[in-house]
């Protein structure tokens, strides 16, 4: 048998057969699979900020899910509307023409993610605001004083206060563009990628190197506008050059590693997380 004709032995999955979700229900998809993500990444978020920032790491369960429920419920709304629009755009594109459906299905997943900064810019902003002030709060305590206990809605006022309320979409630019780029990478580049590795490789290393790969690469090209989106929001005045090249991209690339493993962990997560919730609904819907 030829490569060529090896892929066409291998049915296609019973979800491409069925009804597409709606709007709405693509957004829930979206949704559960974001706090799913959260739960598992949150401490390699911290991990990554605080290398980004020059901080000071510390290792305890307290301080790595600092944020957590922040950042949970940001990125739920994040992956609702990335999910939700990305749904929304492909099948409206899908009803005009159907050339060039897997350019659309990139494009999509794109303009998705860059939509959906509007939701994780604030809500990265608070996560981030919220642990720096749970930090301070803990290291008063150990020095014997007695703080008042960091809450959202004081964090909040502080930043309205510092900022105004357009300060809290500081850094939206380079978050749409990494969010661009993410969204891509597990709505569009993984699938695409596990659609034609599964043949040769079967179901559970398919999705395995896809996640790895689109991953990757996704962390790669997005990586310097997550940086300078912290920087930002941190009100950090880092100048991107560094006189070199070399130094330029080593402050570029601070915190690479916790983010490029969470990268990798949220695609794989995110693509599968949905593909089987998806098939789940659609076979609901189906009965």
């Amino acid at each position: 048998m030829t490569q060529a004709t090896q892929p066409a032995s291998h049915p296609q999955p019973a979800t491409a057969r069925r009804e597409p979700l709606t709007h709405r229900e693509s957004a829930l998809v979206g949704m559960a699979s974001g706090v799913l993500e959260v739960a598992v990444d949150q401490p390699l978020v911290t991990l990554k900020n605080e290398l980004q920032k020059g901080g000071k790491l510390n290792f305890s369960a307290r301080v790595l899910y600092g944020g957590f429920s922040a950042n949970a419920t940001g990125m739920a709304l994040v992956t609702a509307v990335q999910a939700g629009v990305n749904n929304a755009l492909k099948g409206w594109w899908q009803n005009r023409s159907t050339d060039g459906a897997e350019a659309l299905n990139f494009a999509s997943a794109s303009l998705a993610g860059a939509t959906s900064a509007l939701v994780a810019c604030p809500s990265e902003l608070l996560m981030d605001r919220q642990r720096e002030n749970e930090k301070a709060y803990e290291e008063a305590r150990h020095k014997g004083q007695a703080p008042q206990r960091p809450t959202y809605s004081r964090t909040v006022t502080e930043l309205t206060r510092e900022w105004g309320l357009a300060g809290l979409y500081r850094g939206l630019f380079p978050t749409m563009v990494r969010d661009s780029g993410f969204t891509v990478a597990y709505a569009a580049g993984a699938p695409y990628l596990k659609e034609r590795l599964r043949p040769y490789l079967g179901e559970w290393m398919a999705t395995a190197v896809s996640g790895a790969t689109a991953g990757v690469v996704g962390a790669l090209v997005t990586h310097p506008f997550d940086t300078l989106k912290t920087w930002r929001q941190a009100g950090l005045a880092h100048e991107v050059w560094q006189g070199t090249l070399q130094k330029s991209l080593q402050e570029l690339y601070k915190g690479f590693v916790p983010r490029a493993t969470r990268v990798v962990m949220a695609t794989t997560l995110l693509a599968e997380a949905s593909a089987q919730l998806t098939q789940l609904m659609q076979g609901r819907k189906a009965k």
